[in-house]
């Protein structure tokens, strides 16, 4: 676990001379990954063999870095890179997709209210218009209209019901086709 190498990135983000790292032990030289994420992964990587990237979050210099490990025959080549920018974006597109599915939700509820409320003024003006036709046939059938009224009673009822009958094929349509 000696550092092989150093350059001016690890200069960048550990604020200390690269030179000043190479021949030193890891563990020694950074005692701040001792038990972190990045321990593990280098543990890991040298275990298995197998490359290993990690993003690792440095609070006190509030940036986000992409850690890539590289296992080879001379120990485990470490690159790191700021990502904070990308880790921002990433997050503020995170929050637009919660925001798109909370107003995606308030769409499908406004559309459900809207049907409801549709259904319920057809409702309410199919109930109206049949009133009066109801209110005629009972009429009719109890005899209050005398006989020579029966035929204009039964064309009043007949357009009353046609009305009816195109105002609620109208209102299906407009409600079906927006």
């Amino acid at each position: 676990w000696r550092i092989s190498f150093a350059n001016q990135v690890t200069e960048r983000f550990t604020g200390q001379p690269a030179a000043g790292y190479v021949g030193r032990l890891l563990w020694e030289a950074f005692p701040q990954i001792v038990g972190t994420e990045l321990e593990t992964a280098l543990r890991q990587c040298a275990t298995s063999g197998q490359p290993l990237v990690i993003e690792s979050h440095r609070e006190q210099r509030g940036i986000w870095i992409e850690v890539r490990l590289f296992p080879s025959a001379s120990g485990i080549a470490v690159f790191f890179s700021d990502v904070t920018q990308r880790r921002r974006v990433r997050e503020a597109l995170a929050e637009r997709q919660r925001e798109l599915q909370r107003l995606a939700g308030e769409l499908l509820t406004a559309q459900s209210e809207e049907r409801r409320a549709i259904a319920r003024e057809l409702h309410d003006e199919l109930g109206q218009q049949m009133t009066a036709p109801n209110k005629l046939i009972k009429r009719f059938r109890r005899g209050h209209h005398p006989p020579h009224r029966t035929g204009g009673l039964a064309q009043t009822q007949y357009h009353l019901f046609h009305k009816t009958l195109l105002d609620a094929q109208r209102v299906r349509y407009e409600r079906d086709n927006g």
